[in-house]
């Protein structure tokens, strides 16, 4: 589906796609755990994920082109969540 909108670059294409994967992954976990992670190692992760989401909407204080910074922020967090899947 992505790749027919011009490989999902634009951000009203990927925005919808991201929103969709971080709901389906929500319900995948609420309705199944996953059983192979240890609570700490599961927390230790989702701390790290957490911490690297907020320095990446952080920079969007500093950087040059805040708008830039604010895309690729939501892309990152995005594709963090699509990967956790």
């Amino acid at each position: 589906m992505l790749a027919v909108a011009d490989g999902g670059f634009p951000a009203t294409v990927w925005y919808p796609a991201g929103l969709f994967a971080l709901v389906l992954l929500t319900i995948v976990v609420l309705a199944a755990p996953p059983a192979g992670l240890g609570p700490r190692t599961l927390v230790v992760g989702l701390c790290a994920y957490g911490l690297f989401t907020a320095v990446a909407f952080a920079s969007v204080a500093w950087a040059d082109a805040p708008g830039e910074a604010w895309q690729a922020a939501t892309g990152s967090s995005s594709t963090g969540w699509f990967c956790c899947w």
